[in-house]
């Protein structure tokens, strides 16, 4: 959210916002560490844009500079549980 949206807020909507980001819990695991570009990630992981079907994958995404994103597993002990 932009900061000059922030400081239009009134202290009621800080101090909902402040109790709705308490509600969630603690936060979750830390993001996944660095992986070169020759490595591929443990799965599941999802490439955009999607690699064309054909040559060795590994080398087509190195050539043409595909961004592999890989998942983490959320587990309702992380705090990273969708909450309705």
């Amino acid at each position: 959210m932009p900061w000059s949206t922030v400081r239009e807020m009134t202290e009621q909507d800080l101090r909902a916002i402040h109790a709705y980001v308490k509600s969630l819990g603690p936060a979750g695991g830390p993001a996944p560490a660095y992986l070169p570009p020759d490595k591929e990630p443990k799965p599941p992981f999802a490439q955009f844009p999607s690699p064309p079907q054909g040559k060795n994958r590994r080398e087509e995404n190195q050539e043409a500079g595909w961004v592999a994103i890989s998942f983490m597993a959320c587990s309702a002990s992380s705090g990273a549980t969708s909450r309705t």
